[in-house]
């Protein structure tokens, strides 16, 4: 499974790609392999981590 999405396509596809995509995989990937009673839990709590620590990447540049 690639841990990113290829960079070509409509706009929409292109923004979805370089925000969304690789953060997405990796949750998925995680939640395939842990399969956690409550998945969908696990994949927000995930996502909302990494959207933090993405964040704090981006203000202190």
């Amino acid at each position: 499974m690639p841990a990113e999405a290829p960079p070509h396509g409509a706009p929409v596809r292109q923004y979805i790609n370089s925000k969304i995509t690789g953060v997405l995989l990796e949750g998925m990937k995680i939640v395939a392999r842990e399969q956690p009673k409550d998945p969908l839990r696990v994949l927000g709590e995930f996502l909302l981590q990494r959207s933090r620590e993405l964040e704090g990447k981006d203000s202190s540049s």
